[in-house]
């Protein structure tokens, strides 16, 4: 850098320090940056070269130099845009860059997004880039849909569709199948709309894209709505659940749980909507908007009026209006007249269930105001009519009530109305019953108990084939899972299986190298190992056998003692025999010492002889051990009188006391007694 321009490089590296300490890249990309900085961020990303992010974000807002300023300086952007493309020398350096203008275009809706997107298909196809293709497409089919030319997008996604073979990534097609359903959608071709759905969907999930495979899943499960095949939508719809919850969408989440909720309800399902509902509220506690908590307690309401439970009605209504007054979210004010009319009307209908008029006639005002600004009146006109009826029958007056009913009555089985329908013939009847025209009362009730049980039976059809498809859709996942799972271990067998065999073969080969050698070794270090136990083992026993026999030494020394003690008492009496019984006393045989240093030897050759008597439960005593220790050895009851100092009768005697403990048959020895029991080392 040469030193002229040094000044004005620190200046403008101090000014991008400043602003990239204020703000957040994030504001940039949702369109919140000043225009002043904004305008100096481009500047900066040109002279200075920012991070990818930074500049991400810079060119994300190309269609904010800014609409709210001079013509001029948007010119100034599209030759940014230009210019950039110059500076690129290979088509596919353009094709990238386009990509990443056009995908920013798309997330700030920048109004010249469609001619770029067009440049770029245009583009990828002389690249034979068919997977960029079909993704821009996308937006092209969704603008001549907006615009309404539904024929020239079908005739252009199905000309996308035949170049199937030319895509590389799946999911390029199942992009171009959802586009296709939506035209078919919009077309009313419901049945070709769920099989693309379908399509799309299962390609997505087998490619690892669950919010779009749900997508699919959601679309059709509309579709299968408004063929009136509501197990099916249900069933469709729970998957599109699970996706969703998987793709971490939260939104959807709701809206298709609140769906299913609807479905629920509309085939007669109503406390297994109104327990999911309760559960619905419960999970999403603190997550609902205003508008969806409302609409959740309307449709709870509903369910506790047509179970005749008013006073939970109530309770819901009351909670759904309160929601509604804390609605300011602008996306949904179209819909608040049309939530705020079905609170009212459920008001009317609590109102008249416990006979209080006047106040049903307010809400039903306040029903008929809000009727006036749903923007769609005729839709909901047969509902308004049918409690407008109620009240007016409510008050006496039958005549305009008969007429309400009838004007029901005449607008024909639209599947929204249908109930209103059944309740309006039941309202005739009960006003022509009034008039005293009973012939035409029983008319009525006739054609509603018809009606009614039509309705009834189509739907027990639906709840039986819900639980059906739920009972063979559960056995259907368990299966997959079934097989899912085989195929997995299979794989994981024949990979351990090919591993094992490569393994073995190496270890085969090295076997071969050193097995001769490492057998030698081995036997000739076993062979030292087997001599050198031997050895000690022997040892050991010649150390026993000596230490035994100076112990039997000792008490024959104690013999001959004794003898001279008998000898002395004859010779010289009792009183002169005291110091010689005490030389006796310090020469006892087997003391604690000597029975420390003996059972240590003892323990050497027959290391496991004790602990086996111990975990056997015997326990026995310090007295037994000796007893049995020196019986391990085969000395006679003699020779153990003498090691211990006592009779041989005592030895007989302990020795019968030890029998009598352990419960040993007579004509077998306590040793071999334990060595029946398993117990010899």
């Amino acid at each position: 850098m040469t030193s002229n321009l040094l000044p004005y490089f620190l200046w403008v590296q101090h000014i991008k320090t400043r602003i990239l300490s204020q703000i957040n890249i994030q504001w940039i990309l949702k369109g919140r940056v000043p225009v002043s900085l904004h305008r100096l961020l481009i500047m900066l990303s040109l002279f200075m070269g920012l991070s990818t992010e930074a500049q991400e974000a810079t060119w994300c807002l190309g269609n904010m130099i800014f609409k709210s300023e001079a013509t001029a300086y948007s010119q100034d952007e599209r030759m940014t845009i230009y210019d950039q493309l110059k500076q690129y020398k290979t088509d596919q350096e353009k094709l990238v860059f386009l990509d990443s203008i056009t995908k920013k275009m798309v997330r700030t809706n920048d109004e010249r997004k469609m001619k770029y997107i067009k440049q770029t298909v245009n583009l990828a196809r002389q690249l034979g880039d068919y997977d960029m293709v079909a993704r821009k497409s996308r937006f092209v089919l969704s603008d001549m849909s907006r615009r309404g030319l539904l024929d020239s997008a079908m005739i252009k996604v199905n000309a996308l569709i035949k170049e199937k073979e030319k895509y590389k990534d799946p999911t390029s097609l199942a992009h171009l199948y959802l586009k296709r359903g939506g035209l078919l959608f919009s077309q009313t071709k419901h049945n070709e709309a769920i099989e693309d759905y379908n399509r799309a969907a299962v390609i997505f999930e087998a490619n690892n894209k669950p919010l779009f495979a749900a997508d699919g899943y959601h679309f059709a499960g509309s579709c299968y709505m408004n063929t009136h095949n509501y197990a099916t939508a249900i069933a469709q719809l729970k998957k599109a659940l699970r996706l969703y919850e998987l793709g971490g969408d939260v939104d959807y989440v709701q809206h298709v749980t609140h769906t299913l909720i609807v479905l629920y309800d509309r085939i007669g399902l109503y406390d297994k909507a109104l327990d999911e509902r309760k559960l619905f509220l419960k999970k999403n506690k603190g997550k609902l908007t205003p508008y969806a908590s409302s609409l959740c307690y309307m449709y709870m309401a509903q369910n506790y009026s047509k179970k005749k439970l008013f006073d939970e009605q109530k309770i819901y209504l009351d909670s759904a209006y309160s929601e509604l007054q804390e609605i300011d979210d602008f996306d949904v004010q179209n819909s608040v007249p049309v939530l705020a009319f079905y609170i009212c009307l459920g008001h009317v209908v609590y109102y008249l269930s416990i006979d209080h008029l006047e106040n049903a006639e307010v809400y039903l005002k306040k029903a008929e105001n809000y009727w006036q600004k749903t923007g769609a009146k005729e839709r909901f006109e047969t509902a308004l009519f049918f409690h407008q009826a109620q009240v007016l029958e409510h008050k006496g007056e039958t005549v305009p009530a008969g007429n309400l009913y009838k004007k029901i009555l005449d607008k024909g089985f639209e599947i929204e109305d249908i109930w209103h329908r059944v309740n309006a013939l039941e309202g005739l009847a009960g006003v022509l019953d009034k008039e005293g025209d009973y012939k035409n009362a029983n008319k009525w009730r006739k054609a509603q108990l018809k009606l009614k049980d039509s309705l009834d039976e189509v739907q027990k059809e639906n709840t039986l084939l819900l639980l059906q498809t739920e009972f063979e859709t559960e056995r259907h996942q368990k299966e997959l899972a079934q097989r899912t799972a085989e195929v997995k271990n299979l794989e994981l067998e024949q990979t351990v299986a090919r591993n094992k065999r490569l393994v073995l073969l190496i270890i085969l080969s090295l076997v071969v190298v050193v097995a001769t050698t490492m057998t030698y070794f081995i036997w000739q270090r076993a062979k030292r190992k087997q001599q050198r136990l031997a050895e000690q083992i022997a040892a050991n026993e010649r150390d026993l056998t000596n230490y035994t026999q100076q112990l039997l030494a000792k008490s024959q020394e104690q013999e001959a003692l004794m003898r001279e003690l008998e000898s002395l008492r004859s010779d010289m009496g009792a009183q002169s025999a005291i110091p010689i019984l005490q030389e006796l006393a310090s020469s006892k045989i087997l003391t604690s010492e000597d029975w420390r240093n003996f059972k240590h030897k003892f323990s050497l050759v027959y290391s496991d002889f004790f602990k086996n008597i111990t975990a056997k439960g015997l326990q026995p005593t310090t007295s037994e051990e000796r007893l049995l220790s020196l019986e391990k050895l085969e000395l006679d009851s003699k020779e153990i009188a003498n090691m211990l100092g006592i009779s041989f009768e005592s030895v007989m005697q302990s020795r019968y006391r030890l029998r009598k403990k352990w419960d040993v048959p007579k004509d077998t020895s306590i040793l071999e007694f334990i060595d029946a029991e398993g117990f010899m080392s």
